[in-house]
């Protein structure tokens, strides 16, 4: 997967709030870093080629909370459901 293109895709304002992003080795997925606190959002492929919608809701979530849960989070697909796990 291209993710650039992935992340050019996403709602403006969710690309206000992302300072970079990049490849994890493999193709195993991508990070996402959020200006909240610098918070670094892992994205298995799986959670990346789920619904979208449910996708912007944990990553809006993510968003309004900030770092205050903490600052690695990954989001993966387990069981037809997106499922964060603080790292």
């Amino acid at each position: 997967m291209i993710y650039g293109k992935f992340v050019e895709e996403l709602p403006q304002w969710l690309r206000h709030h992302i300072v970079a992003y990049e490849a994890l080795p493999q193709y195993k997925g991508c990070v996402l870093h959020l200006r909240q606190g610098l918070l670094r959002v892992e994205l298995e492929p799986g959670a990346i080629a789920h619904d979208r919608g449910e996708l912007l809701e944990v990553l809006r979530g993510l968003v309004e909370q900030g770092c205050a849960q903490g600052r690695h989070v990954r989001i993966s697909q387990q069981g037809g459901r997106l499922v964060k796990i603080l790292l």
